[in-house]
């Protein structure tokens, strides 16, 4: 299923908060807590993520999946605002600004894709949902590179 791939990444969504000014009063991290923390996040996703998961996969319901999209993508902000906060050391600043633009993006289209179920639209739904399996690639692949291990990994029974 498209959508459970979307979310297999791993977050998609990582770690600490959202402001600029809060990227430059923190110190910088290491590496190793970088992955730490980012690692953390993606558990804790994962905790609030697979319930639903598990609910959509069961689900034939146009509406209730529209509603657990949007409770799928709520799951993942508070991942994602942790990662934009976390500063990495110099050579790993790009590769983190990529991975949470690529989960907030993720988000986005997930939203946009619970409103297409709302309409009715299942096709532009999953198109939706369809076209973001590019960025669950960029995602894995950007995780992976820089270390993670819970995220970029799949989800448990997906």
């Amino acid at each position: 299923m498209i959508v459970l791939a979307l979310f297999a990444a791993g977050c998609g969504e990582q770690n600490e908060s959202d402001t600029a000014g809060s990227k430059a009063t923190a110190g910088t991290m290491t590496k190793d807590e970088v992955i730490a923390a980012g690692d953390a996040a993606c558990a804790e996703y994962r905790r609030r993520a697979t319930p639903l998961v598990d609910q959509l996969r069961n689900s034939s319901d146009r509406g209730e999946r529209a509603g657990l999209l949007r409770r799928l993508a709520s799951a993942a902000e508070p991942s994602v605002q942790r990662l934009a906060t976390v500063v990495p050391p110099p050579d790993g600043r790009q590769a983190l600004d990529d991975y949470v633009l690529l989960g907030s993006d993720q988000i986005v289209v997930v939203r946009r894709a619970a409103d297409q179920l709302d309409k009715g639209d299942e096709a532009s739904a999953w198109a939706l949902l369809g076209s973001a399996l590019e960025n669950v690639a960029k995602l894995r692949g950007l995780a992976e590179g820089y270390g993670f291990k819970v995220c970029g990994s799949e989800l448990d029974g997906s």
